[in-house]
Parts: C-alpha cells; structure tokens; sequence
C-alpha cells in the first residue's frame, strides 16, 4: 500500500502534489514548518481535504527520527527548502541548514529506520551555475543558446554558484549517493521553472506570479511601471505545477519503462513553453487587456543568474510515460485567474 510523505506539503508545490495524490487515493501525509507566507491558506485546505497534515522541523534530527519511529512511508518526496536565490545570499546559514542538513536528516532518518522507503528529492536548475560559458544569440525580446537548441540535458558539467545552487546541489548528490553507497531507492529531480495555484509569490521567488500580480495592482493607473533585474530577455522554460504533479506521481507508482532509483533528470516544460520576462509581460498585456504604457526599469542583475535555462526533457520522456500537457499560454491564463480570484 502506498502511504506518502511530502514534506513541504503546505508549499506551493506540496499543496498541489498532496491534492493530486489525494485524487488518486493514494494516502497522503503533508509535513511542513509553515514559514512562508501562504503556507498556513495551503494548511487549511489540505485539512479540509481530509489529507493528514504534521508541522514539523526537518533540521531537528530529533523530530524526523520520532516521525520515522511513528510512521511507515513508502515513499517521501522532499520538496522543503529554502528556495529564494537573493534570500540565499541574505542568509547562507539557513539556506545551508534547511536545503543540505534537513535533507540529510531525511536521508538518515530512511537509512537507519526505514531503508525500503523510497525519496524523490526536487533539486534546481541552478545545479548547473550560471551557464555564462554558453554562446547565446540575442533576440529582439529573448536569449537562446547556440549550443542547446533543444535545451540542457543531463550531460552538462554540474557548477554549483551561489549559497542557493551550493546548498540545493550538495544535498541532491548526498540523495543520490544514498542510492550508490546504501543502496536507498532516490531520484532526483532538476527543475526549472514551475507556476500555478496555491503558489503566493514575491519579488525574490515566482517569478511569474509576481509579474502577474504587479501589472493586476497597477492596471487602473494612467502608467505602468515594472521594475526588473537584468534586461528581460532572460528565458526559463515554465512547467504548470499539475504537470509536475503528474510526474511525482508516475515515479512514486514507478509507472514508466526504466529504473530512475539513482538518477538525477531534467524537468521542465521544455523548449515549447520557453519564454522571457519580456515576452511574459507583452503576453499579460494582452491577456489582461492592458491599454496603457508599461514603464520597464531594468536594475543590475541578480547575482549567478542565467540569461537562458531550457530544460531538455528527453531523458524523463525516456524512463516513463509523462509528458508536458499544459502549454504555457493556457497554463499562465489559468494562474492568472487564480490569482484575480484569489489574491486582489
């Protein structure tokens, strides 16, 4: 019997996830600290959805050897962290803390007490550094690679930069040494860009729901002004968060044609649902029906960001049945309503 921990669960993604699993009737326990902001809205909805909810601390060694003690998974995806790159640099401590030794404290917790329980563990793009040795061609409104018309697979050298990509890089390959060393059945998965509901976003992390809600706050007034790090023709590939749901789920049934256990895949929405802040915002222009002038203020760039990142998602096509179904037209037009509905 299937019986999973998503630790993160009242997170934007965990919210989603718990909810798709729970659509299954897979049973479902959603654990989480409640540190940001929206994660007490996520909490109670996923009470109400009767799916069992602990809060808890992962960086307590002490709290995930008792929840291991008490409870037996089958599977725990590990969504916590701490996912901000500027906040990374505020505070490298807790980004170091909360992303490596919390997930280490898991990894341990599945080694000493229960070694059948198998981890997905969502690590980032930002594995692979700033991506500043590519060759990029300059369009009128985006960047694109030279190199990797396709997008980056799996085969690109890992750089990590920053405390953020530090952080998330040094804890995905303790996951996926965890499969070499004590044989523990983990997957890891690279992703990019992932949106949707239940996702409250700020100017440091959702990138897409910030845009989102900052031309929503200023649509009556005579000007529009956006203010934006680098020059917007940075590009990332989006992914709706119920594809990735989609995904999670096919892994933890092991629905697919190959092994993944000790596996690190590329996860995104793939070349055809690329696009730049740029093109975001000419396309919520549109979408929102936006007549005045939108005044863009490009600040200095964030540091160790990528002026392109596209997932190449063929390796996951690969090991199973998944593929992206939600394009990034209808998928932005369905967060945006989300957020009319339940943001402003």
């Amino acid at each position: 019997m299937n019986n999973v921990l998503v630790v993160g669960g009242a997170g934007f993604i965990g919210v989603n996830l718990a909810l798709h699993l729970k659509s299954k009737e897979i049973n479902t326990v959603a654990l989480d600290d409640l540190s940001r902001y929206g994660s007490e809205i996520n909490k109670q909805l996923i009470e109400k959805e009767g799916i069992d909810f602990i809060e808890g601390d992962i960086t307590n060694k002490q709290f995930i050897e008792e929840l291991f003690t008490n409870y037996n998974f089958s599977s725990i995806v590990n969504l916590a962290g701490q996912v901000a790159m500027t906040t990374s640099i505020e505070d490298p401590t807790y980004d170091l803390s909360v992303n490596l030794f919390g997930t280490h404290n898991i990894l341990e917790g599945i080694r000493k007490l229960s070694p059948e329980t198998s981890i997905i563990y969502t690590s980032t793009n930002k594995v692979y550094g700033d991506l500043e040795w590519d060759e990029y061609l300059e369009k009128d409104t985006r960047y694109e690679s030279s190199n990797f018309p396709k997008g980056y697979d799996e085969s690109l050298s890992l750089n990590f930069s920053g405390p953020y990509g530090c952080s998330k890089g040094a804890a995905e390959q303790y996951v996926l040494d965890y499969y070499k060393t004590f044989s523990l059945d983990t997957t890891v998965l690279r992703l990019s860009t992932i949106y949707g509901p239940h996702q409250y976003s700020n100017f440091n992390q959702g990138w897409i729901g910030w845009f989102i809600g900052e031309i929503l706050k200023q649509k009556e007034n005579k000007e529009i002004k956006i203010e934006i790090a680098g020059d917007g023709k940075q590009v990332r590939d989006i992914l709706h968060v119920n594809d990735l749901s989609s995904l999670i789920t096919k892994l933890i049934l092991k629905e697919g044609s190959g092994e993944t256990g000790g596996q690190p895949f590329n996860v995104g929405g793939g070349i055809e649902n690329a696009l730049s802040i740029l093109e975001l915002i000419e396309y919520l222009k549109v979408l929102l029906d936006i007549e005045q002038e939108i005044n863009i203020v490009n600040n200095p760039w964030r540091p160790a960001d990528q002026k392109y990142y596209v997932s190449n998602n063929e390796k996951i096509y690969k090991f199973t049945d998944w593929s992206v179904v939600t394009g990034k037209e209808n998928g932005i037009k369905n967060y945006t309503e989300w957020i009319i509905n339940n943001e402003t």
